[in-house]
């Protein structure tokens, strides 16, 4: 076992004792279809207690029916409706010993009328529009109407208590209504809610006393804050200590729970790998808190993905707990590998927040990027797995991504695998895109992917053996395999088709016109690329931006090109991370044209037109670089399909060009299935 100090001790909270200090943080998860919970609902939750955690904050609900907050879909707390599926999630998670509380919210302003029939307004401490919906003007709440809010918390806890959970948190953080009459930024009442800190904290001070009076003293009840807007004018670490002292006076709370952020600041809340915010980022926001109760239990989030940073944190006092949630969508064992020191086999988070954020803000259920098992327990999670019936001896053509997790788990399961990769380095695209500027964190999932694969029992991994036409037959006969697997990836397309001009690019066979893998496979910028660079972008993702940064290192004067409306369109965006690419290229010098396209390459120039309007115009372009579409390599899954015996399967960007989730959800299935 590890040496931990305190992440393994017991931790009363309440009447009750967590039995370690990881808890699983709350988060939407769209597991709640009709906003009640199913057999799916309650494996997500019960693989995570089974992971060993202390305990599991469900994401939080609104308390109101005619303020539900889409396109999140969550419990319907304002119903006893919820209480049989709630009673079932507890009943799976308390049989691991792990509590279990469910976080209720009132969106506020958040509240989304556009995905309402009835179109019912928002409602905010002041008349006020969100960030995310300006055409959506909420308006202030009534004295009365507050009162009744605060009922509906009470209502909404005695359903929790009588569903058999162990408490409920009171969600006060991220501008949610509770949050927003807590900071000047939103709250510009003049009569009793609004103006001191008194007068704004009066709503929520009044609905804990309510919510404690349904439920009495052995039920849990905490609140989460943010420790700061991270907006100028906002509240501050030491704004939240003068609330907490206030809250901590009353003596109807068990715990606090520290967040950090508004929606405007999201990208804050959870960022991603590119943000460069480091791992317990939030520590010293939260440590201010903390240092302003005398007794309260206080909870840290924030990037927490190494149990000896978070038994460190706990040492030094900055909290009494850790929260995670996107370490343990990816790694539900991150409790149990810790405690029994298999530190080395906790699957790291990547922070893509693409199959996890970005699902959300779709209305998808969350996935993970390096778990393909994620949302996906009742076929993939830890009660499912089963060794194989009969052991094969099985072909893997490629190391990428969906080679090596397909590796992975059908070895696991007792399959002999013979993987050949035709480069000198396992990852594929994987690591050509860690070695984008910012992106380098990527690396700790790969290095665990390949950890987990080479020189594994069962394993055998082939560098330097590429499989083609000419030496097929020779590879099939020196081995009996029961199965093949084509896991051989996409090359970027160099001819710079796309979905604008179907056809390829008039020019693009001339020397100064490169792709992107021209640069993130070999040592990064070439030296032949000259002073002036025009990156065509369609795939509106982190390509573009990241060669961008290379090349302005490289002292280059750098256009991006793209057909979208911005440089990143809606995918950076719904990953989070819009805020710190568009800074950065702002910062860097970038011109970044949008709704254009190339119409022919030239010597010197390219002529690009507008793709709404078609006019034309000249660009000076020393070097071009093609961030267009993609090819599968799937020429030897020809050959093999032609020349096997055995059957052949595709994964991946073999079968067709996706993301990296998409290789890893094809290899998660092929390899529980064979």
């Amino acid at each position: 076992m590890a040496d931990y100090k305190y992440l393994f001790r017991p931790l009363p909270i309440g009447t009750k004792v967590l039995k370690n200090r990881l808890i699983m943080g709350p988060h939407v998860s769209n597991y709640w279809p009709n906003h009640l919970a199913d057999e799916h609902t309650v494996a997500y939750y019960e693989e995570r207690a089974a992971g060993g955690v202390g305990m599991i904050i469900i994401g939080a609900s609104s308390v109101d029916g005619d303020a539900d907050y889409s396109p999140f879909i969550q419990c319907a707390t304002w119903s006893d409706d919820c209480i049989p599926g709630l009673r079932a999630i507890g009943e799976a998670v308390h049989r691991h010993d792990t509590l279990l509380l469910k976080q209720l919210v009132h969106p506020g302003i958040h509240q989304l009328p556009e995905h309402d029939p009835r179109h019912v307004p928002g409602v905010a401490p002041s008349v006020q529009t969100a960030v995310e919906e300006p055409f959506f003007h909420a308006r202030a709440l009534e004295i009365d109407e507050i009162h009744a809010i605060e009922d509906k918390f009470a209502d909404a806890s005695e359903r929790i208590q009588k569903a058999g959970l162990d408490g409920v948190e009171i969600h006060g953080a991220h501008g949610y209504l509770l949050g927003a009459f807590l900071t000047p930024l939103k709250n510009r009442r003049e009569d009793e809610y609004g103006g001191s800190l008194e007068n704004r904290i009066r709503f929520l001070l009044a609905t804990i006393d309510k919510v404690r009076r349904r439920v009495g003293p052995d039920f849990i009840v905490g609140v989460r804050l943010s420790t700061s807007d991270m907006v100028e004018g906002g509240m501050e670490p030491h704004d939240v200590a003068e609330v907490v002292k206030l809250l901590e006076a009353t003596g109807q709370l068990d715990y606090i729970h520290c967040s950090i952020g508004l929606y405007r600041t999201i990208h804050y809340i959870i960022p991603s790998h590119y943000s460069g915010l480091e791992p317990g980022y939030q520590a010293e926001f939260t440590a201010q808190v903390k240092a302003a109760v005398q007794k309260l239990p206080v909870f840290l989030t924030g990037r927490i993905n190494d149990p000896m940073l978070a038994d460190r944190m706990i040492a030094d006092g900055v909290a009494d707990a850790c929260v995670l949630v996107r370490e343990l969508i990816a790694e539900p064992e991150f409790p149990n590998k810790a405690k029994q020191g298999r530190i080395d086999e906790i699957r790291p988070c990547a922070y893509w927040n693409q199959g996890c954020a970005a699902h959300i803000f779709y209305g998808l259920r969350v996935e993970c990027q390096m778990n393909g098992a994620a949302g996906h327990e009742l076929e993939f999670g830890r009660k499912q797995f089963k060794p194989a019936a009969r052991p094969k001896h099985i072909l893997v053509v490629g190391g990428g991504p969906a080679g090596l997790e397909f590796s992975r788990i059908a070895a696991s399961r007792g399959h002999r695998i013979t993987l050949h990769e035709r480069g000198t380095e396992l990852g594929g695209q994987l690591a050509q895109f860690a070695r984008l500027p910012g992106r380098a964190e990527v690396r700790n999932w790969l290095d665990w992917l390949v950890r987990q694969v080479d020189g594994k029992p069962g394993v055998d991994v082939k560098l330097g053996a590429e499989i083609r036409a000419d030496n097929l037959a020779a590879v099939l006969a020196g081995a009996e395999f029961d199965e093949v697997v084509v896991a051989s990836g996409a090359r970027a397309a160099a001819d710079g088709r796309s979905s604008v001009t179907i056809q390829p690019l008039p020019g693009h066979e001339q020397a100064h016109v490169l792709t992107y893998e021209d640069f993130l496979c070999g040592g990064g910028v070439p030296a032949a690329v000259g002073k002036r660079v025009v990156i065509v972008d369609e795939l509106a993702d982190r390509i573009a931006p990241g060669l961008a940064e290379m090349l302005v290192a490289a002292k280059r004067e750098v256009e991006i090109i793209t057909r979208w409306p911005s440089v990143g369109h809606e995918q950076l965006f719904k990953w989070l991370e819009m805020p710190f690419v568009v800074e950065n290229l702002d910062n860097l010098g970038v011109r970044c044209t949008p709704n254009t396209w190339l119409k022919t390459i030239g010597q010197g120039t390219a002529t690009a037109f507008n793709i709404y309007s078609g006019r034309e115009w000249e660009v000076e372009a020393d070097t071009v670089v093609l961030v267009t579409m993609k090819y599968s390599n799937n020429e030897i899954l020809q050959s093999l399909k032609a020349g096997s015996k055995v059957p052949v399967h595709s994964l991946g960007d073999a079968i067709a060009p996706r993301q990296v989730a998409d290789a890893v959800a094809d290899a998660t299935r092929l390899a529980h299935s064979l």
